[in-house]
């Protein structure tokens, strides 16, 4: 499998969920949020997350996190090291995905952190089989 369909197998089921948790660990106590913003460009997988927010300090101290999620009997678990992105662009194409946060970010002077899946190992699961497993 190529870096690309990797990266499209992991978007596809951040998809398909819609709403996943975001885990990182602070003091080795790991801490997870729903998420729904990702983001597909150029061949990576980005988030955004305000520098305001705990889940984003956190993931800047220690950049090793887990996207997990399920729908039916399927679950996936993405461990991951993200970097961080520091491109404006990024943050303008967040905001055309969603419009609402623009405004809501810009009325309280709140900044976006972008960051994308940089590697880690991906899980595709049932109950009781793996349907895929891949590093990235």
């Amino acid at each position: 499998m190529t870096n690309e369909e990797k990266t499209l197998v992991m978007y596809e089921a951040l998809n398909d969920v819609g709403t996943f948790f975001f885990i990182t660990c602070k003091d080795n106590i790991p801490h997870a949020r729903p998420v729904s913003f990702k983001m597909l460009k150029d061949g990576k997988i980005y988030l955004g997350i305000g520098t305001f927010k705990d889940a984003y300090k956190e993931a800047f101290e220690n950049n090793n996190v887990v996207l997990t999620g399920c729908k039916g009997p399927n679950w996936f678990r993405i461990n991951a090291k993200v970097s961080f992105d520091s491109d404006p662009k990024l943050v303008e194409e967040c905001y055309k995905i969603l419009p609402h946060i623009k405004k809501l970010y810009e009325d309280n002077n709140w900044e976006m952190g972008i960051f994308h899946l940089e590697s880690g190992h991906a899980e595709f699961k049932t109950v009781i089989t793996t349907n895929k497993e891949f590093d990235f």
